[in-house]
């Protein structure tokens, strides 16, 4: 095992581990959020499913390297969504012989989904029947609800029903509390109120996908990562684009564990990298650890590495 140290003030270990035929090894880095960080965390990779990669032999080669994946289940008819999940959860253990974490997203058009945005009050059905299912066990397996998210958006949590919201304080599933936003970014000050008022929502986990548009903003950015890791163990603060490119390699780094890639096939929007991409970069600390204090300074860094970085003005 190797141990990394960034140079400056460090209040955790972060770790990840290396799928494959090292399953077990962990690498090992000081990372520099800020004081307030709770306990060790995890970079963990989100390998995006969606109805046309489903049965990709590709996209299988790539889940075996992930931590979690992401199950679109917009792709799916309706009535047809929750078996589906089902089906690919059951798959995960055939395939890679290991219960697969997933998060379980319906997403809206507006904010780059399927499901169409005057039928956003519908999702709850399904989101229901999915609370309600009973937990699948196979042998030396239990498909607990700890091991499935539900991705819910923070616009949407004031139109939730009383009887979804007393599922969700059951805790019949994890849920993870997301804002996207395909405009621009939002200023630190506004970064910071939104965080707070996500984690309010009694959520597990955090996701904010903003548009960078500038340096300035990706660095405005990932200050706002250094601070949603303080607020939730369960983290994702990554900016959409190619400016933005770096952030879904830097919020880990910043404490921020949750980090999502394509499968296979190519990126299906600007600025994404592939999970093998991540991988391997992330594997590459090892050999070549960031010796950096502040935020400018680590984007730097990193894009000085990243095959095909834009760097941005």
């Amino acid at each position: 095992m190797t141990e990394l140290r960034l140079a400056g003030p460090v209040t955790f270990e972060l770790r990840w581990k290396k799928r494959g035929p090292e399953r077990d090894t962990f690498l090992i880095s000081q990372s520099i959020v800020r004081q307030g960080t709770k306990k060790p965390l995890e970079a963990r990779i989100i390998g995006i499913v969606t109805a046309s990669n489903r049965q990709d032999p590709g996209a299988w080669n790539s889940l075996a390297v992930c931590d979690l994946a992401e199950f679109r289940a917009d792709g799916w008819a309706m009535d047809r969504m929750v078996s589906e999940f089902h089906i690919f959860r059951a798959e995960c253990r055939d395939r890679l012989g290991r219960d697969l974490e997933t998060i379980f997203t319906i997403r809206l058009q507006r904010d780059g989904g399927a499901w169409p945005d005057g039928r956003a009050v519908e999702r709850e059905a399904v989101w229901l029947e999915l609370g309600r299912s009973p937990k699948k066990k196979t042998e030396g397996s239990t498909e607990a609800a700890g091991n499935f998210w539900v991705d819910l958006e923070w616009e949407a949590m004031p139109d939730l029903s009383p009887s979804f919201s007393s599922l969700l304080a059951q805790r019949s599933f994890r849920w993870l509390v997301s804002h996207h936003d395909f405009q621009g970014c939002p200023t630190e000050a506004s970064l910071r109120l939104m965080i707070r008022s996500m984690a309010e929502t009694g959520a597990e986990g955090i996701k904010i996908a903003a548009t960078c548009r500038n340096r300035r903003e990706v660095e405005c950015l990932m200050e706002g990562a250094r601070y949603a890791a303080s607020a939730s163990d369960a983290s994702c603060v990554l900016s959409m684009g190619v400016v933005g490119r770096v952030t879904r390699i830097a919020g880990p780094l910043l404490g921020c564990p949750f980090t999502y890639g394509y499968l296979s096939g190519g990126a299906v929007a600007p600025g994404q990298l592939s999970v093998q991409q991540m991988r391997e970069f992330y594997a590459g600390l090892a050999q070549d650890p960031p010796q950096v204090r502040e935020v400018p300074e680590l984007l730097d860094w990193i894009e000085a590495r990243l095959p095909g970085a834009v760097v941005a003005e």
